[in-house]
């Protein structure tokens, strides 16, 4: 049976991550070997892989020899079926977006809205709702959840940097999302 995955800011490419040491890899290319790796290992070829915008650096990261790699080069390493959000470097990169948000279910337990930028980024207006759970990225490694009490929302973080550089499955979301509430009391939409 199909399962689904989330994960968000794989900039594959990216020379400014490792050599600024913001990411644990000795060069671009094991950075790129070692996400793809990740996620087969965790991902079949009938399961969906939800990626929430960034994935491919291009434009201002520096140049070096694989950096001409196109996105769907890379998505067809992938054995998941990809469905790409727009993130803030995907409008320049080549990779087709569906859509800049989107809302799913997370099982028959919660009501989720899902973007690239949490949800007190301007940027996120308009694609949740007071009460949700926002799947978002853009953040990196600064949190893993953000409770944002001004819009009613939890944010919980799926980038690759807070999440062992893997994919979550909906199930460990869910259970972390189980965690988050009982131990903070915050209150969400089913």
């Amino acid at each position: 049976m199909a399962k689904r995955f989330f994960t968000s800011d794989l900039h594959f490419n990216s020379t400014v991550l490792v050599e600024e040491r913001l990411r644990p890899f000795a060069n671009v290319e094991k950075m790129n070997r070692s996400l793809v790796r990740n996620i087969n290992q965790r991902c079949t070829e009938d399961d969906i892989l939800i990626h929430l915008g960034d994935f491919l650096q291009y434009g201002n990261d520096r140049e070096w020899e694989g950096m001409k790699t196109k996105p769907s080069e890379f998505i067809r390493l992938l054995n998941p079926t990809f469905v790409n959000v727009q993130g803030n470097h995907d409008a320049h990169n080549g990779i087709k977006s569906v859509c800049h948000s989107m809302r799913t279910f997370l099982g028959k337990k919660y009501s989720v809205s899902m973007s690239h930028y949490p949800s007190n980024n301007p940027k996120a207006r308009g694609t949740f709702r007071k009460g949700d759970v926002h799947l978002c990225g853009h953040v990196h490694n600064e949190w893993k959840y953000f409770i944002d009490f001004e819009n009613k929302v939890l944010n919980v973080n799926v980038g690759v940097d807070v999440w062992g550089y893997n994919p979550v499955s909906e199930d460990e979301l869910i259970g972390f999302i189980d965690r988050i509430i009982l131990r903070n009391g915050f209150s969400v939409k089913k």
